[in-house]
């Protein structure tokens, strides 16, 4: 009994690690100008994205870091996204998660870590499509979320 559940254990974990393999090959192929994404160096379950922004856009040319957290499930779950880097937008909560659909319940196992970044990116160009009561939400975010970044920049010009 012991012996067959590690065997599927590891099955799973060398597919994933397949699959994520996989992935990373697709993203070295396609060479973005806006996103780059790659595992950090000692840990394949979490990668690091740079999200670059147009000069024409709201955020004038930023980069963004963003990371992802991949499950132990992965692909039949979705990764975590988190911005590490402060942003502002409705779609991004205090602490940098990331309330996308498809990274909730429109997650399929067919998209990938790349499709995601791709997601991201498209969403910095527009606000998202939320209800009243979550855009009451997101509006006392985004005021803390400006109280915060107006916070740290002031600390920063006293050093």
């Amino acid at each position: 009994m012991k012996r067959t559940y590690l065997l599927r254990f590891f099955s799973k974990m060398i597919a994933q690690i397949r699959r994520l393999n996989k992935e990373l090959e697709s993203m070295v192929e396609y060479n973005s100008k806006y996103y780059s994404i790659r595992p950090t160096e000692d840990n394949l379950s979490r990668w690091e994205c740079n999200i670059r922004t147009d000069n024409d856009s709201k955020y004038d040319g930023q980069t963004f870091t963003v990371e992802f957290i991949i499950p132990a499930r992965y692909p039949f779950y979705p990764p975590k996204v988190r911005f590490t880097s402060p942003i502002n937008h409705s779609c991004v909560g205090y602490d940098g998660h990331l309330s996308l659909d498809i990274l909730g319940a429109n997650w399929s196992p067919a998209w990938t870590i790349p499709h995601i970044g791709l997601a991201i990116c498209s969403l910095l160009n527009e606000e998202c499509d939320l209800d009243y009561s979550k855009k009451r939400q997101m509006n006392r975010t985004i005021k803390l979320k400006s109280e915060l970044i107006s916070k740290h920049l002031k600390n920063l010009s006293d050093i």
